[in-house]
């Protein structure tokens, strides 16, 4: 045995200290010769003197090293300099052991090969590999055929067709094909072929625009479905489910067929398989939505569910009562429910009068399955039918909801307090005209139940408070009772759980209700106040409950966006900051509630916070730090926007120690995209508060946001990177904001000067970033017309060649008839200064 072998067998010891020398002995291997680590491990995978584990331990660390590369920077082009010689030693290596009469040893191997091959094929080498194993698949040895299938489905696992070209794929389908539509061969081999196709469905773009191909492809999993194995029609249900997803536009044609096969699993197959089945359709109805919703004329929705619900929504209502009904699966009763919605918010109208009546028929049963299915369906066909369709039903069956929540099966009461959060959220006008005290009495009384059906009562008190904020439903009278009540709800022992966390529902319910209730519950607030600061205060911390500390504050924090700053004492105010600071010291860190909870009361403050700065500027700074916690470094950022606004003219002196922090952050390339957002947002808001002062900082803040706004303008297309194209989309916004801020600040400081030379392209940048082509919505519509204004009217005449152009006029005049008044009004006002030039 090898000393290398030798190292991986005590790797696997069971004795701690020598499995951990191991680990730092591999690694040392790792970090001084990563060339020699690798070809190394590659003859363990290939002795067949080398213990088993030691060789399946090798092969697992080959595949680890090669997918890794990027996470340690001494590997991070270690392969590509090594030399070809050696390269091709590692290949022969990894590659000929797939050729092992050990399955164990077949399939460490195959990851391996997997791992070396994804590399090489993205530099265009190795293409060798996939010749030998596209021919081993179909080879007669079976250990030959299952190794390479399964080392093919690894290989075409999450890569592209840049990765992989067709004439490769097309290969690799063939053989994967062979494999699954052969009338002698095993299951296992069947199995393995139909992972292998799954893994490279998203390589097949080329062979599904091919009508005859698609069939093939089509007529095979047809086939399939149907076969007697278990394992092999689940595997085939979920390539259907994949096949939707990555070709729904090629399926037009097929919809019939795909209808029957998969209503055919429904009807008469096994419950795991009528579920699969179900979750097809409800993949083509998740595209349809997200398709109708962006309405982009390039991804037109097909009406597939449109076209099958008369078919689908009398197997949906039967269904819906045959599940298992367990609380954290995804069964049967959940998958149908799912589909219901996104039938009902496809077809609108057309299709729903069954579910109300199966709604109506079941809500009073006997069967306890039925009250939970039809309070499931309930919830589940609120969005899409017109007021006229569901008003009478909610009416109806509303009483009857609140009635179930006090049912002896947890399965209905749990399905009833779950479809009362949705009612409150998608129907609130309609139950709050009749049913606001029995919903409102309801949701309390059930805050003592089962926390998954608390949490729902939660959730319907959230609902009922944010969209009464305008009608002030939640007054004094209301507010005390139900303040207790979510306190002693979060209080509840046994209530943290990953799934249904009670303790953050309740303390989420209590800052709405803190930030949202009535105007004359804002006394009764600042009597609540020094409650909370002594709960902060005397909440000790451990792992177990480390949330409290962080919901309290997150809870003062809406407090303090709602008492009167005369409230505020000095004494007050020092208890709130010995509790906050004596909780992050016991935690030995910051947390991010608590940082946003410095900004309200910043901004309660206003002038008078400038005496505190100095206590709490050292945890601000811990928080600008952490660029490793998104949220915490936001909430740092975002902080001191709030500073800058509390203190207005004031943060003059302490402007170096506002600016450098988010400069820092637009120039350090490991800031999140939310930061650098944030950054910007913040700068306009220094920029805007402390005038003058800004000027030294604007040749370096305006170099970094005019690079911002040059990388802003980069067109992406939504369906093809639904993050970046957000991103821009947002990081356009901040800008549009920043340069209102900076433009604003100067001008009140007298700082025309300094100004003059940004403006022309201050002004470019405001018309591109509002062309129709990139989507602005109203606010930056706004903003983009108060800049012009301000500019105008600033300068006059020395503005004439920017801005009394056609281009910026026919621009504002757009909106003199905008619908959106503040746009049209600003839009008014504008005109007026440029036409005075």
């Amino acid at each position: 045995m090898s000393s290398l072998g030798e190292i991986l067998v005590n790797a696997q010891s069971n004795d701690t200290n020598i499995r951990q020398a191991a680990f730092e002995a591999l690694q040392q291997l790792k970090q001084t010769n990563p060339t020699q680590y690798i070809l190394s491990l590659s003859a363990v995978l290939a002795s067949p003197t080398d213990p088993k584990p030691s060789r399946q331990l090798a092969g697992l660390n080959i595949k680890n090293v090669l997918s890794n590369l990027n996470n340690e920077d001494f590997l991070a082009d270690f392969w590509d300099k090594v030399d070809p010689s050696l390269k091709t030693t590692v290949r022969n290596n990894v590659l000929g052991t797939l050729a092992s009469d050990d399955k164990d040893i077949r399939l460490s191997a195959s990851q391996a090969v997997a791992a070396v091959a994804k590399i090489d094929l993205a530099k265009g080498e190795w293409t060798e590999s996939i010749h030998i194993l596209v021919s081993n698949a179909i080879n007669p040895n079976v250990s030959y055929k299952l190794a390479s299938l399964m080392t093919l489905g690894y290989i075409c696992e999450g890569v592209t067709a840049e990765i992989i070209k067709p004439e490769l794929s097309n290969q690799i389908f063939s053989a994967i094909a062979a494999n699954i539509t052969a009338q002698d061969t095993t299951n296992e081999i069947k199995l393995v072929a139909l992972t292998a196709l799954s893994n490279s469905l998203q390589l097949a773009s080329n062979i599904m625009q091919v009508k005859e191909e698609r069939e093939f492809i089509l007529n095979m999993l047809y086939q399939v479905a149907v076969y007697q194995d278990l394992e092999i029609r689940k595997a085939c249900f979920q390539i259907f489910c994949e096949l939707v997803d990555h070709y729904y536009d090629f399926l037009p044609a097929h919809l019939s067929e795909i209808g029957n096969v998969t209503l055919q699993a429904i009807k008469q197959d096994q419950i795991e398989i009528a579920i699969l089945a179900i979750e097809v359709w409800n993949e083509i109805g998740d595209i349809e939505c997200s398709r109708q919703a962006k309405q982009n004329p390039a991804l037109s929705v097909r009406g597939f569910i449109m076209t099958a619900a008369p078919i689908l929504i009398p197997i949906i209502l039967e269904n819906i009562i045959r599940g298992d009904f367990e609380e954290d699966d995804w069964d049967l009763h959940k998958s149908c429910g799912l589909l219901l919605s996104l039938v009902a918010q496809l077809t609108s109208d057309k299709f729903i009068d069954a579910p109300i009546q199966f709604i109506k028929a079941n809500v009073n049963s006997s069967d306890w399955k039925c009250k939970a299915s039809a309070c499931m369906a309930l919830g589940m066909i609120l969005e899409g039918p017109s007021a006229i369709k569901l008003n009478g039903l909610i009416v109806e069956t509303t009483p009857h909801v609140l009635r179930l929540m006090g049912d002896e099966s947890v399965a209905v009461r749990e399905s009833a307090a779950w479809a009362l959060s949705r009612i409150c959220d998608l129907q609130f006008k309609v139950v709050t005209t009749s049913y606001f005290g029995q919903i409102l009495n309801g949701a309390v009384n059930s805050l003592k139940d089962l926390p998954k059906i608390a949490c729902s009562c939660c959730w319907t008190l959230i609902h009922l408070i944010e969209h009464s904020e305008e009608k002030q439903l939640f007054k004094a009278e209301i507010f005390e009772p139900l303040f207790q009540a979510l306190l002693e709800s979060a209080g509840r022992t046994g209530v943290v759980s990953s799934e249904n966390n009670l303790q953050v529902a309740s303390f989420s319910t209590l800052s709405t209700l803190l930030e949202r209730s009535a105007n004359d519950c804002i006394p009764i607030i600042e009597r609540k106040l020094p409650d909370l600061i002594n709960m902060l205060k005397h909440c000790s911390y451990s792992e177990a409950n480390e949330n409290m500390q962080a919901l309290i504050a997150s809870s003062i924090s809406s407090a303090l966006s709602r008492v009167r700053p005369e409230s505020m004492t000095e004494e007050l105010c020092k208890n709130f900051l010995e509790a906050l600071i004596q909780s992050f010291t016991v935690r030995n860190s910051v947390y991010e509630e608590g940082i946003q909870a410095i900004g309200n009361f910043a901004q309660l403050l206003e002038s008078r916070f400038s005496g505190y700065l100095q206590i709490l500027a050292p945890y601000i700074a811990y928080a600008l730090q952490k660029q490793d916690i998104v949220g915490l470094c936001m909430s740092g950022t975002m902080v001191i926007g709030d500073i800058a606004r509390a203190l207005g003219e004031n943060s003059k002196p302490l402007i170096n120690d506002l600016v450098l922090p988010l400069v820092g952050n637009l120039q350090n390339d490991q800031a999140s995209s939310s930061v650098k957002l944030r950054s910007i947002e913040s700068l306009a808001d220094i920029a805007s508060n402390s005038k003058e002062a800004f000027v030294p900082y604007v040749p370096q803040v305006l170099a970094l946001i005019e690079a911002a706004a040059n990388a802003s303008l980069t067109i992406i297309k939504e369906e093809n990177d639904p993050d970046m194209y957000e991103y821009l989309a947002s990081m356009r916004d901040a800008l549009l904001q920043f340069y209102e801020g900076f433009i604003q600040g100067l001008i009140a400081g007298g700082q025309l000067e300094v100004l003059i030379p940004y403006t022309p392209n201050i002004v470019r940048y405001s018309l591109i970033v509002t062309q129709d082509s990139f989507k602005p919505n109203p606010s930056m519509h706004r903003t983009a017309i108060g800049i012009i204004g301000d500019i105008a009217g600033a300068y006059k005449d020395r503005a004439r060649d920017f801005v009394k152009i056609p281009e910026v006029v026919n621009y504002v005049q757009r909106f003199k008839q905008s619908s959106n008044s503040r746009v049209r009004e600003i839009s008014l006002w504008a005109l007026n200064l440029i036409n005075s030039i």
